[in-house]
């Protein structure tokens, strides 16, 4: 999980942007169960106080 929240703390800070500024997470959910429990376990450290209020979606189930 220190992996998967270092990428996402580099990818916020070379946006220039902090979790505030997330409107909308969309999440990888490649199916794999202990992957899945990784990411929600990384989205709710960082995003911590916004993780209630900012909705994360799977965009694998649109893809045809």
């Amino acid at each position: 999980m220190a992996a998967l929240c270092k990428a996402i703390q580099q990818a916020l800070s070379e946006a220039q942007l902090s979790c505030q500024d997330i409107d909308i997470i969309c999440g990888t959910s490649d199916g794999n169960k202990e992957n899945d429990e990784v990411e929600i376990r990384a989205i709710r450290q960082l995003f911590y106080q916004a993780a209630n209020h900012v909705p994360v979606v799977n965009y694998n189930a649109f893809l045809v």
